[in-house]
């Protein structure tokens, strides 16, 4: 088992298609930094607040939470870039039990290991490399803003923030932002491998692979759009596209809505690809 994880994770972190869905993550964020963050600054520094002014007015100083593209909603960039999200996390691995499968190349693999070793580090190799591929832009946009505005504890009264009481951990928001982004980052990163664990998990059906390629996209469209036909909170909960944005708090977004709709992700997933790829014959 450990020789095969080995070896399919180095297929999937070796392969050019990571780096392509990085680079691709990587324009988007990296866009909404110099577009929406320095531009404006570049354009016209006097729109920008003096420190005098800032006590002048009673303002709170901008700062890296509200700033960067996770922080911010209805931004185009960061829109653009959660609409992109199921994609970033299928182009690195994702079609590659359909690849080994019609290619033959599944053959000589088990040939050689348990068909459970090969199913079960197939899954583990496409899940972690989605992961990385999503989460690697958005790091790198957080440390460019960082390093352009200060890291301050947001304050609950300023009307910058979009995380309210009702929010889901609203308190370490409050205490200790960093924590909040990081947790929010290992959620994007969760779903990014279990979104993108539905291409092989449907890859023993489909016969095409585009269609296996976007079926993550288009139940992840599909699930978003069938929340957004209600107003209610409790619908738009479970939309994907609303709370893996963590600018979406005021959604009030419920923690045991995202453990359930992760659960079921897991279970079909993981039931289908390794469950199915067990018992399934090898052609």
């Amino acid at each position: 088992m450990k020789q095969m994880l080995k070896m399919e994770l180095g297929r999937a972190f070796k392969g050019k298609m990571l780096y392509v869905a990085i680079a691709m993550g990587s324009i988007v964020t990296l866009l909404q930094y110099f577009l929406i963050q320095i531009w404006p600054m570049i354009e016209n520094p006097a729109n920008v607040i003096t420190p005098e002014q800032l006590a002048q007015w009673n303002l709170y100083p901008t700062t890296v939470f509200y700033m960067w593209i996770g922080g911010v909603r209805g931004e185009v960039y960061a829109t653009l870039y959660y609409l992109l999200f199921p994609i970033l996390a299928t182009l690195p691995f994702a079609d590659s039990l359909y690849v080994d499968r019609r290619s033959g190349y599944i053959k000589s693999i088990l040939l050689r290991t348990k068909k459970k070793n090969y199913y079960v580090a197939k899954y583990i190799s496409v899940f972690l490399s989605a992961g990385v591929a999503v989460v690697v832009p958005l790091l790198l946009n957080l440390a460019l803003t960082a390093v352009t505005y200060p890291s301050l504890t947001p304050q609950v009264e300023t009307s910058n923030n979009l995380v309210f009481a009702t929010s889901m951990w609203a308190e370490l928001y409050y205490t200790a932002p960093y924590g909040y982004i990081f947790a929010y980052l290992a959620m994007n990163f969760v779903f990014a491998g279990l979104l993108a664990c539905l291409a092989p998990a449907v890859s023993f059906f489909v016969e095409n692979r585009f269609v296996v390629l976007l079926t993550p996209f288009l139940i992840y469209l599909f699930t978003s759009a069938l929340c957004g036909l209600s107003t209610s909170g409790v619908t738009l909960t479970f939309s994907p596209n609303t709370f893996l944005n963590m600018a979406s708090g005021f959604i009030g977004t419920q923690f045991w809505a995202v453990l359930m709709e992760a659960g079921v992700l897991l279970a079909l997933t993981a039931g289908l690809t390794i469950g199915e790829g067990i018992h399934s014959e090898t052609y």
